[in-house]
């Protein structure tokens, strides 16, 4: 574990408890098993990897990443959104200007709203099913959340009802998560 936070710190400009801070935030957030701690660490070396990774390929910084996850880790997981998942869909943030917590809580409340049609107004659910969009997609946990955006995607020519199901605060948030399915999939496969 000391050789993947003096790796990561690397990215960090040699911050080592940013750098723990980093991994074990994202260790406690996606529920890793302590437990075990030979299987502690192979898990701890896959996010390091993950995120540095990430760093290199997209607009948010090991930091920023770390940031966010504090915000939505738990979310995400809950959600059955991967780690690689979710530091793809913070990246997509990222470039459409979210960083860090922002970013963060803005994915958790997209997540969140995803979560069923049950938490939907009832006129953004009747929007939504005469525009074909199937929430039964949207809110399945056993889908790639790629997968569950794509079928949001229907709905994003409409403000209206994306302001009406994530709250004027985090249309815009799911507006970029939306529209950056292909990203988020190129990001995911290059971090994995």
């Amino acid at each position: 574990m000391g050789i993947n936070i003096a790796t990561l710190s690397k990215t960090m400009g040699n911050d080592a408890p940013a750098a723990m801070d980093a991994l074990t935030t994202s260790m406690l957030q996606f529920g890793v098993n302590l437990d075990d701690p030979m299987a502690a660490a192979n898990e701890m070396t896959r996010m390091m990897n993950i995120m540095a990774a990430g760093a290199k390929e997209g607009a948010a910084e090991v930091p920023q990443i770390s940031d966010a996850l504090k915000q939505a880790g738990v979310q995400a997981l809950s959600s059955k959104v991967s780690f690689a998942e979710a530091n793809s869909a913070l990246q997509a943030l990222a470039q459409g200007g979210k960083y860090g917590s922002e970013a963060g809580v803005a994915l958790r409340n997209v997540l969140s709203k995803m979560a069923g049609i049950d938490v939907v107004p009832k006129e953004a659910a009747e929007k939504l099913q005469a525009l074909g969009v199937n929430y039964n997609i949207v809110s399945d946990k056993t889908l790639p959340l790629n997968s569950r955006l794509r079928e949001l995607a229907k709905a994003q020519g409409d403000a209206t009802i994306m302001a009406q199901i994530f709250g004027t605060e985090n249309a815009a948030a799911a507006q970029i998560l939306v529209r950056s399915t292909d990203y988020q999939d190129k990001m995911t496969s290059k971090i994995i």
